[in-house]
C-alpha cells in the first residue's frame, strides 16, 4: 500500500467498539463515537498541529484582500450589499494584505473601534461585526480560510449599552404630521407615502412594484407578491393586500402593455417638480436616499409655511416610521396578529417593535372597564371617602 502524503488529511476510521479514530504522527487519536463530529474534531486537531497544510505546495497563503474580492462578487445581489461594502472597505483598508490565518479577534476589535470612532450606532456596529464573521465563515466553506479563524472570531462579544452611541427607539409618525407634509410632495411621492402609510409595506417593496407581480386584481382588492423581498432567502412568500382605497391609487400607475415597468420612477417626480432631466438623467428606480430626500424637502417646506402662518411645526419623520404607524393603526383597529400579517413578519415578537398601541389600548380598556363596571367601582370608591 502506498504511503500517505504528509499533506493529506488522515482518514477517519471506526473500530469494533464503535469508536472513531485516526492515525496522526504514528499515534492513534480517538475522536469519539459520533461520526458527524469526528471529522470536525480531526480538522480542529490538524489546524492546531499543522496549519500550513491548508496552503498548497508552492503557493503563498491567501490574504484578506482576496477573500473580500470573492465575497463581494458573491453578495452583489444581496439586499444588504451596501452594508457589506462598508464592512469590507474598513477591513480592506486596515488588513487587506494580512494572511487570512492571522486575522483574529484583536484585528476585528480594531475594525470595530474605527466604526465606534465614526460615531455609528451600537446596533449598526454589531451588525457590521457579524458580517465580518459571516464573510470568514463563507471563506471556510470555500476552503480558503482555516476553521480555527472563525472559531476565534466568534469569541468576540457584541458591544454593550454605553460602549457606543445608541439611537432612541423609533416611534410611529403622527397622522397629523403626515397630512401636513403631503401637500408639499410631488404627486407620485405623495401617492407612495399614502400607500405605505395604509399598507405598512417596506420602502423597497414599494420601489420594485410592477404589474406582473400582482397575482390577483379585483375591483376592491389587489394582491401584490414581490419577487424580491427581505425574507426570500428563508424561502418565505411575501403577500401584500391592497383594499379599495389603495386600488384607486394603484390604478393610476398600472400600464397593461408594460407589465414589467416600475410603477414609481424618480423621472416622473422630476417632471412633476418642473425640473429638466437634461444630461443628468434621473434614476429609473427610487432608492432609500432619493425617497428620504423628497420627504425631508417637503417637511422643510411645510415648516416654512407653518412658521409664516404661526402654526405648529411638523415633526421630522422618515419613511420607515410610516411602517410603524401602519402597524399601530392595524393593531388598534383589529389585533396584533393582523398587524404582523400586514408587515410580513414571521414572528409576532418582531411586530411588537413596530406596534406602539399599548398606551392607547390601555386607555381604551380603562374607559370600557369604567363604563361596564361602573356600579361595582363606585361602591369601592365610596368606601374610600368614608
Amino acid at each position: 500500500m502506498p504511503k500517505r502524503s504528509p499533506d493529506q488529511i488522515p482518514a477517519v476510521k471506526k473500530n469494533a467498539k464503535g469508536e472513531y479514530y485516526c492515525c496522526l504522527r504514528r499515534k492513534k487519536i480517538y475522536l469519539g463515537r459520533n461520526g458527524k463530529t469526528a471529522r470536525d474534531r480531526l480538522l480542529r486537531l490538524l489546524m492546531e498541529d499543522t496549519p500550513s497544510m491548508y496552503t498548497p505546495k508552492g503557493q503563498a497563503e491567501m490574504v484578506v484582500l482576496e477573500l473580500i474580492e470573492k465575497y463581494l462578487v458573491k453578495m452583489q445581489d444581496h439586499s444588504h450589499y451596501e452594508k457589506v461594502k462598508i464592512m469590507c472597505r474598513t477591513v480592506l483598508e486596515m488588513f487587506g494584505e494580512v494572511p487570512l490565518s492571522a486575522f483574529g479577534p484583536l484585528a476585528l476589535a480594531r475594525c470595530r473601534q474605527v466604526w465606534v470612532d465614526r460615531n455609528l450606532t451600537r446596533n449598526y456596529i454589531n451588525k457590521l461585526t457579524n458580517w465580518v464573521v459571516r464573510m470568514f465563515t463563507w471563506g471556510v466553506s470555500q476552503e480558503m480560510v482555516p476553521y480555527d479563524v472563525v472559531a476565534r472570531l466568534r469569541t468576540m462579544e457584541p458591544l454593550k449599552p454605553g460602549e457606543a452611541r445608541d439611537n432612541p427607539p423609533r416611534e410611529d409618525v403622527k397622522n397629523d404630521d403626515v397630512l401636513r407634509t403631503l401637500p408639499f410632495l410631488t404627486p407620485i411621492v405623495r401617492d407612495m407615502v399614502i400607500l405605505q402609510r395604509i399598507s405598512g409595506m417596506r420602502p423597497s417593496e414599494l420601489f420594485r412594484m410592477t404589474l406582473e407581480q400582482f397575482s390577483r386584481r379585483e375591483a376592491d382588492l389587489w394582491i401584490y407578491q414581490p419577487f424580491q423581498h427581505k425574507t426570500q432567502h428563508f424561502s418565505k412568500t411575501r403577500v401584500i393586500a391592497f383594499g379599495r382605497f389603495e386600488v384607486s391609487i394603484l390604478q393610476k400607475y398600472a400600464v397593461e402593455a408594460e407589465p414589467d415597468r416600475l410603477f414609481f420612477s424618480p423621472r416622473v417626480a422630476w417632471v412633476q417638480r418642473g425640473w429638466h432631466l437634461g444630461g443628468n438623467r434621473a434614476a429609473e428606480a427610487f432608492t432609500r436616499d432619493v425617497y428620504n430626500a423628497a420627504i425631508r424637502r417637503a417637511i422643510k417646506q411645510a415648516n416654512a409655511h407653518a412658521k409664516a402662518s404661526g402654526s405648529r411645526e411638523v415633526a421630522h419623520w422618515t419613511p420607515y416610521q410610516l411602517r410603524h404607524a401602519a402597524a399601530t393603526f392595524v393593531s388598534l383597529l383589529l389585533d396584533e396578529a393582523s398587524a404582523s400579517t400586514a408587515l410580513g413578519h414571521a414572528s409576532p415578537t418582531v411586530t411588537k417593535l413596530y406596534d406602539h398601541s399599548a398606551a392607547e389600548k390601555a386607555a381604551r380598556m380603562v374607559r370600557e372597564r369604567d363604563a361596564k363596571g361602573k356600579d361595582e367601582i363606585e361602591r369601592l370608591v365610596q368606601m374610600s371617602e368614608k
